[in-house]
């Protein structure tokens, strides 16, 4: 009788003991799995993070682009400017030319 009860409780013991085993391993699995759902929040985060650095600095690319855009456009236009006023001013002092010889030339003649 002595050896069935210290079957029993062997028995009962390695019952026990695999049921421990298996409630840590399942806590083992959950941990993993929480371990890898904080990596993969972590990941997007900083996976958003770049995407929306990366966007503002192209915006900013972008609007530094047009202002560099705008202002070379600004200065062709003041030098088409400059250059229309400039061949306005020399055609004006050709025909003031042209007039102050003919009026010498009249004068001569009178």
């Amino acid at each position: 009788m002595c050896v069935c009860v210290f079957q029993a409780d062997l028995h009962a013991e390695q019952q026990a003991y695999r049921q421990y085993l298996s409630e840590e391993l399942q806590k083992q699995k959950e941990e993993e799995e929480e371990t890898d759902r904080l990596i993969e929040e972590k990941l997007k985060e900083v996976w958003t993070n770049r995407e929306e650095q990366s966007r503002r600095q192209r915006d900013a690319r972008n609007r530094l682009m047009k202002e560099v855009m705008e202002a070379q456009s600004l200065q062709i236009q003041h030098k088409r400017k400059r250059t229309h006023e400039q061949e306005f001013m020399f055609t004006h002092r050709q025909w003031m030319f042209v007039l102050t010889c003919v009026c010498v030339c009249v004068l001569q003649w009178t």
